[in-house]
């Protein structure tokens, strides 16, 4: 599944990239990398996110949480990502 992702670092510097991410059976969320400007990949414990949440904004639905000091948040962008991490995300998040 591919995201567009906001990404706000420790410094309040922000990203907005767009990853391939996949929830991995190992309760793992992998984010591989496509393009924008911070040019990294990450793979994100599920245990170790905090606030997770997902709500609205401005009309459009988005999936957020805290990791590393660095906070999250994908944004609804018709791909069908935002349904994806609450459906797949969400259920290891809480197991």
């Amino acid at each position: 599944m591919y995201a567009y992702v906001q990404i706000v670092d420790k410094n309040n510097k922000s990203y907005e990239d767009n990853f391939k991410i996949t929830v991995q059976k190992d309760k793992t969320l992998s984010m591989n990398y496509i393009s924008g400007s911070m040019k990294s990949s990450f793979s994100i414990p599920c245990t170790e996110m905090q606030n997770l949440s997902a709500d609205h904004w401005y009309g459009s639905q988005q999936v957020s949480f805290s990791y590393g000091g660095c906070k999250f948040t994908f944004i609804e962008n018709g791909f069908g990502s935002v349904d994806y991490l609450k459906k797949n995300l969400l259920q290891q998040w809480a197991a």
